[in-house]
C-alpha cells in the first residue's frame, strides 16, 4: 500500500511542493533496490560493486534482494515513466550515480508527486531534498578535484612537458571544469593546454589524429560514459602514439594506460552498499551523514611505461595503490 506524505524537492534555483510515498513491506522479506545510472555504458562495474557490497551484508539476490536498474537515456518520456517504474517494482531505496541523474530523478519523482530515499554515489553538491522537513538524500559526494595530483605526476613522468593535450567531452557535466581547472594549474608553467574534444569512439580516432598533429606529448583524459567504454581504444592509440597517458579510473590504465590517479569507484559503491543496508533496516536518509569520498587510488602501468621509453620513478611507485606489470 502507498502512502501519501508532504515533501519539498529543491535543485537549482527553485523548489516543487510534492507528497512522498512509501511503502508497507509487512512481512515480505524481499527487499528492492532502485539503481539509475546516465545511461547503460557505465552500469556494468557500479552495479556489481553495488552487488558485492550488498552481499557481504548478507543479501541475495532473488532470495531476500531485487535491484531494478533503470537509465533516462535523455528521453523526456523515459525520463518520466522512470519514477512510476520504480514505484510498481516495489522499490524501497534508489541509487544513483552522477548529479545528472539526480536532478533528473528527483524532478521526474516530483512530477510523479512520488518519492522515496535516495543514496548518493557519487554526486558534486547534495541536492537539499526533504519530506516533512526531513532529508530524504544521502550517500557519498565526488572526491576532491584530482588534477593538480595529475598534472604534478604527469609532469614527473615527462619532465620536458610543454604540450599538454585535454581530451574530454563538453556535453558531459565537469567536463568543461576540467579544462578551467588544467588551465589554472598550468599558468606560468610554461606548459600549453590542447583542448581535444569527443563524444563517440569514431570521434575519439579524429581527436587522436589531430593531438598528433598538435604535437602533444602527454594526454589528460577526462572520465565520461564514453571514455568507460573506449578505455582499450584510447590505450591502444595512446601507445601506437608514443604518447603518456593520465586517466582518472585505474581500468583504464589495466586496459593498458599509463598512469591513473581518481576515485576508486568499486570501493564506492561498496559503501554505498551501506548506506542502503542501513535505510532497509529503517534508518531515516536524515539520520545519515552525507560523506565525501577522501581517498583517491594511483595505479601505474609498468609494461606500459616499459614501452613507451618512461621509467617510472621508485617514489611515485611507493606511493601507488596498484601496479600491473604485464
Amino acid at each position: 500500500m502507498i502512502t501519501r506524505r508532504r515533501f519539498i524537492v529543491a535543485a537549482g534555483a527553485g523548489a516543487l511542493a510534492v507528497p512522498l510515498a512509501g511503502m508497507s513491506r509487512g512481512a515480505d522479506k524481499m527487499r528492492r533496490v532502485g539503481f539509475v545510472v546516465p545511461n547503460p555504458v557505465i552500469s556494468g562495474r557500479r552495479i556489481a560493486a553495488l552487488r558485492a557490497g550488498l552481499s557481504a551484508l548478507g543479501y541475495v539476490e532473488k532470495k531476500n534482494l531485487l535491484i531494478e536498474t533503470r537509465w533516462p537515456e535523455g528521453r523526456e518520456r523515459r525520463l518520466r515513466d522512470i519514477p512510476q517504474e520504480l514505484i510498481d517494482a516495489e522499490v524501497e531505496v534508489i541509487v544513483i550515480h552522477g548529479g545528472t541523474a539526480m536532478f533528473q530523478t528527483l524532478h521526474a519523482l516530483a512530477a510523479q508527486k512520488l518519492s522515496i530515499p535516495v543514496v548518493m554515489a557519487t554526486c558534486a553538491s547534495a541536492p537539499q531534498a526533504e519530506a516533512d522537513g526531513a532529508r530524504i538524500v544521502t550517500g557519498l559526494l565526488d572526491a576532491p578535484d584530482p588534477v593538480p595530483k595529475q598534472l604534478e605526476l604527469l609532469r614527473a613522468l615527462v619532465p620536458n612537458l610543454a604540450r599538454l593535450a585535454v581530451l574530454s567531452n563538453l556535453a558531459f557535466p565537469g567536463h568543461p571544469m576540467i579544462e578551467h581547472s588544467v588551465n589554472a594549474i598550468i599558468k606560468n608553467s610554461g606548459i600549453t593546454a590542447l583542448p581535444f574534444h569527443a563524444q563517440t569512439p569514431n570521434e575519439i580516432d579524429a581527436a587522436f589524429s589531430e593531438i598528433v598533429k598538435a604535437g602533444a606529448q602527454a594526454i589528460v583524459v577526462a572520465v565520461d560514459p564514453v571514455v568507460e567504454g573506449a578505455g582499450q581504444q584510447i590505450a591502444r592509440l595512446a601507445l601506437q602514439h608514443k604518447l603518456p597517458t593520465m586517466f582518472g579510473d585505474g581500468d583504464h590504465v589495466r586496459a593498458g594506460g599509463l598512469i591513473s590517479y581518481g576515485e576508486n569507484l568499486e570501493r564506492t559503491y561498496r559503501r554505498a552498499a551501506v548506506y542502503v543496508d542501513k535505510l532497509l533496516k529503517g534508518r531515516k536518509a536524515s539520520a545519515l551523514p552525507i560523506e565525501q569520498v577522501t581517498k583517491l587510488d594511483l595505479v601505474i602501468n609498468q609494461k606500459t611505461a616499459g614501452a613507451l621509453g618512461i621509467r617510472i620513478p621508485a617514489a611515485i611507485l611507493a606511493r601507488a595503490d596498484k601496479v600491473w606489470r604485464g
